[in-house]
């Protein structure tokens, strides 16, 4: 059960991915737009297409918006892993107070990465990679797991092999692996249903959003609502652009206005207990009292024909009148006068 008690802004991780296109001026760009937008961090993926595909794997995105016919031809055009390009941008991250994150997709890489991020960030696709996983372990960092096509079986077997092997932090991610994810497919009650799953664990649940925008925020908010404490999501400069991270990705406007119906959705949610403050007056005018439902003389012994329950309310409560019946006045009362412990004996 999500404890509202705790609800804070989630930790929002703007994917930049490959979407500056080898463009260091535009990836320096995007840093900084994100950090005025809210962001938390900002995510780049770097791998070497020969150590990550075979020439003729599928596509599995759609087509349309995104030409490459293999994953190996989009990911040769697509890959920057030379860490010169990166440094500018770890410095950028530092200057506009973000955490730098890099997905990795080879133990090189993480290697070289590692002494730059504060986590790392598994994709849904090596969920099963167990040598890539245990290599992660070994840096003794915080990771991040990506789940999108994965059954609670395969969830359950790495999360109990990370957490069997590493004290470390873990936090498991909904996701739906496709590009683009139909909002009729989003699935975003999976978020309670790992937070449920893992309840007895130290693990941290959230959401990798693949819904485009608007529908997208939709899903973040229902996802932060059911207890996402991370959210993760593409991130350009524009969704008009070509490519394949592009057109479900969100813009800083959007990030921007994400965080202000974030905003919004915590104040709604409120703290989990009762806001008396703000109903004193109903408590005290709406609710109702004991009154003296007619004349009644000094030493009545007062019975249920004696009293009235009126608003506002007063020192006897309905709840009180158990205690009142059977008493008896010591003052004479006259019709509508209010009772009190004062006035019987």
């Amino acid at each position: 059960m999500l404890d509202i008690t705790c609800m804070k802004p989630a930790y929002m991780l703007a994917e930049i991915g490959v979407n500056h296109g080898g463009s260091l001026d535009l990836a320096l760009e995007m840093i900084k737009t994100a950090s005025i937008a809210g962001a938390s961090g900002v995510k780049f993926q770097c791998y070497e297409a020969d150590k990550l595909a075979a020439q003729h794997s599928p596509a599995y995105w759609d087509t349309d918006k995104e030409s490459e016919r293999t994953q190996y031809s989009l990911f040769k055009r697509l890959e920057q892993n030379d860490l010169d390009f990166y440094k500018p941008l770890i410095e950028a991250c530092k200057k506009y107070h973000l955490d730098f994150v890099v997905t990795c997709f080879d133990p090189d890489l993480i290697d070289t990465f590692d002494p730059y991020v504060p986590f790392h960030k598994i994709s849904s696709s090596d969920i099963t990679n167990l040598p890539l996983i245990d290599h992660i372990i070994e840096k003794n960092k915080p990771i991040v797991l990506s789940t999108g096509a994965s059954t609670i079986d395969e969830i359950d077997y790495t999360v109990n092999h990370i957490i069997k092997n590493t004290k470390i932090h873990l936090t498991v991610l909904h996701c739906v692996l496709n590009y683009p994810c139909e909002i009729d497919n989003a699935n975003i009650s999976m978020v309670s249903t790992l937070k449920d799953h893992f309840a007895d664990q130290n693990i941290s649940i959230g959401y990798s959003c693949h819904v485009p925008v608007p529908e997208g925020f939709d899903c973040i908010l229902a996802a932060i609502t059911s207890g996402a404490v991370f959210i993760e999501k593409h991130f350009t400069t524009s969704r008009i652009k070509a490519g394949n991270d592009h057109y479900h990705a969100m813009t800083a406007e959007d990030l921007l206005e994400l965080r202000i119906r974030e905003k919004k959705l915590i104040k709604l949610l409120g703290e989990g207990i009762p806001d008396l403050k703000s109903q004193e007056m109903a408590r005290l005018h709406a609710r109702r009292g004991l009154y003296a439902a007619k004349a009644i003389p000094a030493g009545t012994r007062l019975e249920g024909h004696h009293i009235a329950i009126l608003r506002p309310t007063n020192s006897l409560l309905p709840i009180h009148i158990d205690n009142v019946l059977g008493k008896s006045t010591i003052v004479d009362l006259i019709k509508g006068d209010s009772l009190s412990m004062e006035v019987i004996e």
